[in-house]
């Protein structure tokens, strides 16, 4: 839990309150498979990046990668890998922001696709800044498309949403109605018989 909490205070760019709670998330020397559980050293290191601690984000990182792999949490590698992309892109390192970021484009997990996302980016800066307009553009153009397919999907559940629930709605004001129809049905016959 702790963890999460940092990791939404990092996501809300708190990093002070981020760095708090992943740091009591490491004392907890929470285990996962015998081994130490890599989110919370992934997070420490993603904190450590945006402060431009770089130094020690990337011992982070290259600490939480064998971690994951312990963990059997093989999808967090990818996290792990975009983290590091990331970081080489902010230190000018193009040639490993791009090596990592495509370890996560080839790797793609459905259920994180802010991490492809994140790839496309990275490959998109890296090849700007080593001056290859040709693949930036190529990745800029992915990143897009990948944004409207997240959004557009987010797009049909809401639209699915208000439809299942105007369809709610219908079935109960038709059940109030006929709910309705019953009671003056009976009364009907009660004053009918009292007549």
């Amino acid at each position: 839990m702790l963890a999460e909490i940092g990791q939404t205070y990092v996501l809300m760019n708190q990093l002070d309150s981020a760095l708090y709670f992943t740091q009591k998330a490491i004392q907890k020397k929470e285990k996962v498979y015998d081994s130490e559980w890599n989110f919370p050293v992934y997070l420490l290191a993603t904190i450590q990046s945006k402060q431009g601690n770089y130094a020690n984000a990337l011992l982070n990182y290259r600490k939480a990668l064998p971690l994951a792999v312990q963990n059997r949490y093989f999808w967090d590698t990818l996290q792990i890998f975009s983290g590091m992309a990331s970081l080489f892109n902010k230190t000018g390192q193009t040639d490993s922001a791009i090596n990592y970021a495509k370890m996560v484009a080839v790797s793609f997990d459905q259920r994180e696709p802010k991490n492809l996302l994140e790839a496309f980016g990275n490959l998109a800066e890296a090849y700007k800044k080593n001056g290859n307009k040709d693949s930036a553009i190529k990745y800029l153009e992915l990143s897009y498309a990948l944004k409207d397919s997240i959004f557009s999907n987010e797009k049909n559940r809401q639209i699915q949403a208000i439809a299942f629930n105007e369809n709610l709605r219908r079935n109960q004001l038709e059940a109030d109605q006929l709910k309705y129809k019953n009671s003056m049905q009976k009364y009907i016959l009660a004053g009918g018989i009292f007549i």
